[in-house]
């Protein structure tokens, strides 16, 4: 028997309560040297939860090696008895995704098929590569995590990010939040803050405290507060100024936001936005047989369903033409709702983009917003929002609501009362 299919049968017997000691010592012993090992046999061993999960009875397919699957939980069992960390994987300590996607802005992978991947719930590579653009992650204890490109990540751990180029906000807001960021010249403890960590290219660390405080291990950095910097070298610590108000902000990578007033009282680019006419029709457009009329399920009349229909991204869209609006902030809203007929999956999301497009009417620069990623009761609305600057060259803007619905058949979601604020230049 070849080794990839011994160790196949051996996970096999393993995971379905099949292996005598002998297997198991087998298994275990490989599992200890063998790290690509190891990475399949988590992959399998999260394949099996997630079809003990699914409601309906799993039919093997064709040739398939696979015809049992037992609980997840054996998988933990036999990595802790071989002093494994289960915690050290891409996955946590109950299955979930150490960290999730949840939002980019004009974000460019070294692989392109990165963000399909991360948007439909699967889980993070060994490292990740942003060449360009800004991504957002939630982890599992709930820290926040953005990078700014070109960066280079490592989600290793369920309490560590590793990184070795790039930018990277983090905002950790209760203390079991709280994270270790890592960089070839030190490692940053939070102690309850907002930070961020650049590991630059000529080999050296600069962290800057926007609120709270950390723990810099290096000689002579120590705990640093809010507004304090320093910058970490190979051989010593310098101490920077510390920040003023408009660097903070300019750092802290955290979204544009119009004034409330501005959103509450600004006039709405889209027509149409409650659904209330011919879906798809002349107004919204998308994925025609993915897309329902939902009179049933409004917040007050009717919503717009799209079912996942085996597809990646079934959506609908309105285009706005606005001329030259350069520098100006544009501010999406809608409401999201996962109905409980047809409820999402653990691997689907609802999706808020908003797309810029030139003067030829393609598209050239984004902002995405995901929702409905983290537990959630279906039947019940929940707000969605994104606000992005508009980068030189637009011409219009279309506000696009989808569902990543990681190919499956079922799964949908309702949305309703979108909005689009095109927030005026403020004059001094």
């Amino acid at each position: 028997m070849k080794s990839s299919e011994e160790n196949l049968e051996l996970m096999r017997r393993y995971l379905t309560g099949e292996a005598d000691a002998e297997v198991v010592k087998l298994l275990g012993d490989r599992l200890k040297v063998d790290a690509v090992l190891r990475r399949d046999f988590l992959a399998y061993a999260r394949v099996d939860a997630a079809l003990a999960a699914m409601p309906a009875k799993v039919v093997p397919v064709k040739n398939t090696r696979w015809r049992v699957w037992a609980p997840l939980t054996a998988a933990a069992a036999m990595l802790a008895a071989m002093g494994l960390a289960w915690i050290g994987l891409p996955f946590g300590a109950r299955g979930e995704p150490i960290a999730t996607l949840v939002a980019t802005t004009n974000a460019r992978w070294a692989d392109p098929n990165v963000e399909l991947a991360l948007s439909s719930g699967g889980s993070l590579p060994a490292q990740l590569q942003l060449e360009s653009g800004r991504a957002e992650f939630r982890m599992v204890d709930g820290a926040r995590i953005a990078l700014q490109g070109p960066a280079t990540v490592s989600f290793t751990q369920q309490k560590v990010v590793s990184i070795t180029e790039g930018r990277v906000f983090c905002e950790c807001p209760t203390p079991e939040s709280r994270i270790t960021i890592e960089t070839p010249q030190t490692t940053v403890v939070d102690l309850g803050t907002e930070f961020t960590v650049d590991a630059r290219a000529d080999q050296s660390t600069r962290v800057a405290v926007l609120s709270g405080k950390v723990n810099v291990i290096a000689r002579e950095a120590g705990v640093l507060m809010a507004g304090e910097v320093v910058e970490v070298h190979q051989n010593h610590v310098v101490r920077l100024q510390p920040l003023t108000p408009e660097e903070m902000t300019a750092i802290s990578l955290k979204e544009a936001m119009p004034p409330s007033g501005m959103v509450s009282g600004g006039h709405n680019a889209l027509l149409d936005s409650s659904f209330e006419s011919k879906l798809p029709g002349r107004i919204w457009h998308g994925t025609d047989d993915c897309i329902q009329e939902a009179p049933a399920f409004g917040r007050t009349g009717q919503a717009v369903r799209i079912r996942a229909g085996g597809k990646h991204y079934p959506l609908v869209k309105q285009r706005v033409e606005t001329g030259a609006i350069s520098g100006r902030v544009v501010h999406a809203m809608a409401w999201a709702m996962s109905p409980s007929d047809d409820p999402l999956s653990d691997r689907q999301r609802a999706v808020l983009k908003i797309a810029f497009l030139n003067a030829e009417g393609r598209e050239f620069a984004c902002s995405t917003r995901h929702y409905l990623h983290t537990a959630r009761r279906t039947g019940e609305y929940v707000p969605m929002e994104i606000a992005a600057s508009a980068p030189a060259g637009t011409h219009s803007i279309e506000v696009q609501l989808l569902l990543a619905a990681s190919t499956l058949r079922s799964g949908s979601v309702c949305f309703d009362d979108a909005v689009l604020l095109i927030v005026p230049d403020q004059k001094p």
